[in-house]
C-alpha cells in the first residue's frame, strides 16, 4: 500500500478534532511530524484531504470526509486484528457453541472433540446437530457462535468461510451399466429412480440446482439417513447425488459402490463455516476454523488424522 495505518490514524484524529495541534497532542507526536504525515498521505492518494486555515484550523474536504469513513473502518479492523493476535497467544478459554449440519457431522464432529477440544481443557465446546436452516436461525438468535454447513445453504445475514471444496458426485451400484464410466451424464439417469436424501437442506438446494441444468429426477426412494441412501444405491435400487463421501466405497451391508464425476456443469457447494456477517471472529473461532480446514485437508489427501 502507498500509505500506512499510522498515516490514516493521524488523518482520522485530525479530521475529528479539526486541528493539527490538538491531533498531535492526542497522538503524542510533534505537530510538524503529524502535519508531514498527513501531507505524505495526500500525496500518496493524489487527493487534498483538508482545507487549511490558520485561524480556524483544518476542515476536511469532500474527499477527506469520504476517506474518513473508510479509514475509520480500516482502523477498527486493525484494532480487532491486534486483539485477536493477543488472544491467540493465550490459552483458548470460554464457550464455543457450534452448529453442524447433520449429514456433515460424521465427517467432522469426532475430530472436534478429540483433536480440538481435548487439547484445550478450558474451552467449553458444545455441538448441536440438525437442519442447516434451523441452525442458522439459532445463529442469528445468538444461541450458536458458528455453523458448519454447505455454502449454498447459507441464508441472508450469514457469511460463509470456505473449508473444503464441495463437489457433487453421483453414486451408483457397481452393477449399474454406467458404473464403468469415469464420468456420468445425469441425463442418462433421469428415467431411473433416484434415491433422495430427504432433508430440508437438500430438497431446497439440490433439486433447484438440478432444475438449472434441465434435470427433473424421478424420485423412487426417500430417506433422511445418509447411510441408508448409500445402502439403497448399493442394492442397485437407484442412483443418488452426494457431496460428502466416506473413504470406503462400501455400504453398511458391505456391498460395493462407485462414485463418479458428473458430465453436466452442476454448481458446487463448498463446506463452509457460517458466522454472522460483520461479527468479529474470536480467537476461539479462528482456531476452530483452522482446525476444520486442516482436518478436511488431511481427510481429502488420505493422510492420517490427528487423533490415533
Amino acid at each position: 500500500m502507498p500509505f500506512t495505518l499510522r498515516q490514516l490514524e493521524y488523518f482520522a484524529v485530525t479530521a475529528e478534532l479539526g486541528s493539527f495541534r490538538a491531533a498531535a497532542a492526542q497522538c503524542r507526536v510533534t505537530e510538524t511530524a503529524l502535519g508531514q504525515s498527513v501531507t505524505d498521505l495526500e500525496a500518496a492518494l493524489g487527493q487534498t484531504l483538508f482545507v487549511r486555515q490558520r485561524s480556524r484550523g483544518v476542515t476536511p474536504t469532500s474527499e477527506g470526509r469520504a476517506l474518513l469513513v473508510l479509514a475509520r473502518s480500516l482502523l477498527d479492523h486493525a484494532g480487532e486484528l491486534t486483539v485477536a493476535a493477543h488472544e491467540l497467544r493465550s490459552e483458548l478459554t470460554g464457550p464455543l457453541r457450534i452448529g453442524c449440519y447433520s449429514s456433515l457431522s460424521p465427517f467432522i464432529t469426532p475430530s472436534i472433540y478429540t483433536d480440538f477440544a481435548a487439547p484445550h481443557p478450558k474451552l467449553d465446546v458444545t455441538i448441536t446437530e440438525g437442519d442447516p436452516f434451523d441452525l442458522q436461525d439459532q445463529l442469528q438468535e445468538g444461541r450458536l457462535d458458528c455453523v458448519l454447513l454447505q455454502q449454498r445453504q447459507a441464508v441472508r445475514g450469514v457469511e460463509t468461510r470456505p473449508l473444503r471444496r464441495g463437489e457433487t458426485k453421483v453414486i451408483l451400484s457397481t452393477r449399474h451399466p454406467l458404473a464403468a464410466q469415469e464420468q456420468v451424464a445425469l441425463h442418462d439417469l433421469v428415467a431411473e429412480p433416484m434415491v433422495l436424501l430427504d432433508l430440508p437442506g437438500v430438497r431446497s438446494t439440490l433439486l433447484p440446482t438440478l432444475a438449472e441444468i434441465g434435470i427433473q429426477p424421478r424420485i423412487g426412494w426417500r430417506t433422511t439417513v445418509f447411510e441408508t441412501v448409500r445402502s439403497l444405491v448399493a442394492r442397485n435400487l437407484g442412483w443418488s447425488l452426494l457431496i460428502h463421501r466416506p473413504p470406503v466405497d462400501l455400504s453398511y451391508e458391505n456391498l460395493p459402490l462407485v462414485t463418479r464425476k458428473i458430465v453436466e456443469p452442476i454448481a458446487t457447494s463448498d463446506v463452509s463455516l457460517g458466522v454472522l456477517r460483520g461479527r468479529r471472529m474470536s480467537a476461539r473461532m479462528l482456531a476452530f476454523e483452522e482446525h476444520c480446514r486442516e482436518h478436511f485437508r488431511r481427510l481429502d489427501a488420505g493422510l492420517p488424522l490427528l487423533a490415533p
